[in-house]
Order: structure tokens, then sequence, then C-alpha cells
């Protein structure tokens, strides 16, 4: 059987803010918040309130959602978690908020890896270990099991300066203090059409829509 790690009924809008910290390094947390009135957009409130890729924080709530384990061992004292990495000086904290609240909607400590695929995990109330097949950590960007290792804000910042459709940008302007560049993106001139053969044969229709089909190339229009 698979127990839910998560409270029963939470859902993806509920969650409106994450502390992310590892055990060893508690004061050198990621803290990650919703803007509000918004659906998908976050920012991290301790890193010059950076956006997050929304692609990277939504896909981090689905698996957080959706993590179940499988029970290794109950009743587990605290000297026995510390075989796990599940001390809470050991263990990735991932600890998730509702909006306006200030006591957690839930507080899990991921530990040491199980297998290749699998870690060791628990609630921050609870003293049972479970399996779990996803690992919060490694999703945040610690993939060694160094407990010392604080996260890192960057794994979250959305680095996009501009997007563009690049099939639809006609014409690029650089310009600096000594230059001035106009790029441009032009059809190619057409070549002449072939003279008819001998034989007084003209190409075939398709022949002549592949010849008619435009070609383009940029250019340097100024500069």
């Amino acid at each position: 059987k698979l127990a839910e790690l998560m409270p029963s009924g939470l859902g993806k809008a509920d969650i409106a803010r994450l502390d992310l910290y590892s055990g060893g390094k508690a004061d050198e947390k990621i803290q990650l918040s919703r803007l509000p009135d918004s659906a998908d957009e976050w920012q991290i409130d301790n890193h010059f309130r950076a956006p997050v890729d929304a692609k990277k924080i939504g896909d981090f709530l689905d698996m957080l959602l959706l993590l179940r384990g499988e029970v290794r061992h109950e009743s587990v004292s605290a000297d026995g978690l510390k075989q796990y990495n599940l001390a809470d000086d050991q263990a990735f904290h991932v600890v998730g908020f509702k909006k306006d609240e200030a006591n957690p909607a839930f507080h899990l400590l991921i530990g040491k890896q199980a297998d290749y695929k699998q870690v060791f995990a628990r609630t921050a109330d609870g003293d049972t270990v479970f399996v779990v097949d996803k690992s919060p950590r490694r999703d945040a960007g610690l993939w060694d099991e160094d407990t010392n290792k604080a996260p890192e804000a960057s794994v979250w910042v959305d680095k996009t300066v501009a997007k563009l459709e690049q099939d639809k940008i006609t014409k690029i302007e650089l310009k600096t203090p000594g230059r001035h560049l106009i790029l441009e993106k032009r059809e190619k001139p057409k070549p002449e059409a072939e003279k008819p053969s001998e034989s007084g044969e003209q190409g075939s229709e398709n022949d002549t829509a592949k010849e008619e089909k435009p070609e383009y190339e940029w250019i340097l229009a100024q500069g």
C-alpha cells in the first residue's frame, strides 16, 4: 500500500508559499511565493524578488501533490532517523503554506537515497519512514547527499530575457555609441525563368509552384 504524504484535499492553487532548506543550513533557505491574484506567477522573495520559471514551479507542485510513499519503518526513534538522513538537521525540508496562514499546510523531510531511483522521506510531525520514487531535493538542484549544502536560487529563476517568435522577426537594429547596424530579412531575388527546351516542353506545374515559393535571406542593410 502507498500512503499519501500530502494533506488530503490540498490543491495546487491552495499553495501560496514554499520554504526550501537543508537541515544543516536552515538559515539559508529559498523562499518562493505566488504573486497575489495570479495562478502561475511566482517570485523568489529573498533573491531580489526574481521571477520564477513557471514550468519549473508548476512541475514541482504537481510532483509534491502526487507524492505517495511505501512504509519502510514505523515508530522510528530520533537516533534511528539519522541512518536515513531524516533527522531535522540532516534532511532537506519542503514547507508549504496557504495564503495568509502562518502555520504550514505541509512539511516534508527528504532524506538520503534508498536506491538509484528512490529516496527516504517523512512528515515533520511523524516518525514513520517512507520510500518515495520522486525526490524534491534533486528537483531543487541538490544532487549529492551533502546535508550542509544549501539550495540555490538560480535553479528557480526564469532567465528568459525576451520571448521572440523567430520566424516573425524581419528586422534587427543594433546600436552602440560608435556603431549602428541594421539587419533585414528580405526575399531572395528570383532566378530568371528557364528557357523552353528545344522540344518546346515547359516545366511541370509542380516545378513552377516550387520555383515560385519565396526564399529569404538576412542582409546587412545599413552599417
